[in-house]
């Protein structure tokens, strides 16, 4: 697996903007959370935690150059 010094240097290998990526992680999590609403009996803390992750990325798309 090639390593990459930046986010810029692996959204170019892999034929992304910065758009595309936040687009991916918006619909991912989207689905993601739907999912989640139905199977964790109505606790929201455990759709929270799975939706975590996902949410630092996108943060870190929008304040990292």
């Amino acid at each position: 697996m090639e390593k990459y010094k930046s986010i810029e240097e692996y959204l170019k290998a892999s034929d992304l903007t910065r758009e595309d990526m936040k687009d991916l992680i918006l619909r991912s999590s989207l689905d993601l959370l739907g999912d989640c609403a139905h199977n964790f009996e109505g606790d929201a803390a455990m759709t929270e935690r799975v939706a975590q992750p996902l949410i630092f990325f996108n943060d870190i798309l929008d304040n990292v150059k």
